[in-house]
């Protein structure tokens, strides 16, 4: 019977092998094209593309931000610009991604109104949406800030609502990226593209410092907001952050990972102990990055880089640069947290063996 289970086992091996060729797995890539409407994968197996969803846009009112995975479903943001009365913005949520997908809308108009990062709190069961409204104050109607949207589309609400006609900085200003702490699945870190105290409001972006805030978010959907790092005080002065994610340090604490594209820069900061920021270091020079996640899989820092319309992966002390695909725009990027459908092939196969022993 051995010899028998042995050439089974085998043959599924085999199977599996050759169904990964093309199945997705786990730590692969999926993120938006937001030039092409498109949901598609990164497979490392065959080191390919794979466009898994498309959108279809005749009225031109779709433009894809950040995407998360939420109990088998993706959801993505829609944050198309100029912002319009009432808003074309949406939320959508997508099925079987990887087979027949199919797509519907969580939650459309006011008050999302350019909402770029997004994330989720199961908690409370709430998507976290950024919006970040260019002018926000020459609107008719704004919705500057953070929204709590509810993940069955039933409501939405301000978790923090941005004060634009405030003149004083440092506060929370356009809002663009979230991440999640590695540890604590109630805290978030926001990038904020300006506000900080050197902010006059006067000026490009350029002079107008950026910073990061903490929001601890409640099981009723509330959340709290705090700033963790003002990058006007800091030994680098950074001044358009957009993506941020997380990772747990060599000393045990959390790492946030950050993009600047005026710099060409990624850079590492540092947390303590208590959450606190304690050091801002440069991982890598790099042109015009923006999304960012970190692939606990492979270890690396997977990007977008908006100027040559790449999709990239550095390490995490900036060696072993590598492009993964061309002629795309990531705005959103996640990373596949389920096995790929030839190692359940596999588990399938030896279940039944062990069985029918």
């Amino acid at each position: 019977m051995n010899h028998v289970i042995a050439r089974s086992l085998a043959a599924a091996a085999a199977l599996a092998a050759a169904g990964s060729a093309h199945a997705i797995g786990l730590g692969d890539i999926v993120f938006v094209d937001v030039t092409g409407d498109t949901v598609n994968s990164y497979r490392y197996g065959p080191a390919a593309r794979f466009i898994e969803h498309t959108f279809a846009d005749a009225s031109n009112e779709i433009n894809l931000a950040q995407i998360r995975r939420v109990n088998g479903s993706w959801y993505v943001n829609s944050d198309n610009v100029p912002i319009q009365n009432p808003s074309v913005a949406q939320i959508f949520r997508i099925d079987n991604l990887f087979g027949a997908s199919s797509h519907s809308t969580v939650f459309a108009s006011h008050p999302l109104q350019r909402p770029i990062g997004l994330d989720y709190h199961r908690g409370s069961d709430t998507l976290i949406a950024i919006n970040n409204a260019p002018q926000a104050d020459q609107l008719p109607v704004e919705f500057e800030g953070i929204l709590g949207v509810a993940r069955d589309g039933s409501s939405a609400g301000f978790i923090f609502d941005e004060d634009v006609g405030n003149p004083t900085n440092p506060r929370y200003k356009a809002g663009n990226r979230i991440t999640k702490d590695p540890y604590d699945a109630d805290r978030f870190y926001v990038t904020a593209t300006n506000g900080g105290a050197g902010d006059t409001g006067v000026g490009p972006d350029t002079v107008r410092p950026s910073q990061i805030y903490t929001l601890d978010m409640a099981n009723d959907g509330s959340g709290t907001l705090t700033q963790l790092v003002d990058f006007t005080s800091t030994a680098t002065t950074l001044t358009f952050v957009r993506g941020i994610t997380s990772a747990i340090g060599q000393d045990g604490f959390v790492d946030l990972y950050i993009t600047d594209s005026f710099a060409d820069a990624i850079y590492r900061v540092d947390l303590d102990a208590n959450g606190d920021f304690a050091a801002l270091s440069l991982v890598a020079n790099v042109e015009d990055p923006g999304e960012i996640q970190y692939n606990k899989y492979t270890n690396t820092l997977v990007f977008g880089q908006i100027a040559l319309d790449t999709l990239s992966q550095i390490n995490l002390d900036g060696t072993g640069y590598q492009v993964l695909a061309t002629n795309v725009s990531p705005r959103g990027i996640w990373i596949v947290p389920t096995p790929g459908a030839g190692a359940l092939i596999a588990v399938a196969g030896l279940v039944g063996l062990r069985r029918r022993r």
